[in-house]
């Protein structure tokens, strides 16, 4: 055979166990290296876009609140954030803890395991 076709010696390599799973995990590292590379950041706005923030930013809105108004409410938000408070507690509220809300709802809820796995070949392999 290999008189017949000598590239095949190229194409046969023994190697130890140890080897492949070495080159395995090499692969892993470069892939996972890749798929978290940084993106080039924040995307870019356009143009009209921007000017119709900057626009906005500087003409209020018809009938909004005066500062003196905005900054009582942020004063207001602030005490009742520091407080521990939501807006609802603070309006006179009750509002339910998570048991009995799963206790409510159960019967619509629906639940399923899902699990990826990554293949030798990179490829996803879905698991219930």
């Amino acid at each position: 055979m290999c008189r017949l076709f000598p590239p095949i010696l190229n194409a046969i390599t023994v190697v130890k166990p140890e080897t492949v799973i070495r080159w395995h995990r090499r692969g892993f590292r470069a892939y996972w290296r890749w798929k978290s590379r940084r993106r080039g950041g924040r995307p870019r706005i356009d143009r009209e876009i921007r000017e119709l923030l900057r626009w906005m930013s500087k003409d209020p809105p018809v009938g909004s609140a005066t500062d003196t108004q905005r900054t009582a409410d942020a004063r207001d938000r602030s005490r009742r954030i520091n407080r521990g408070e939501s807006h609802d507690q603070a309006a006179g509220a009750t509002l339910q803890g998570w048991k009995t809300f799963l206790r409510n709802h159960a019967a619509g809820i629906a639940s399923i395991d899902l699990f990826v796995v990554r293949t030798i070949s990179f490829k996803l392999l879905y698991g219930r």
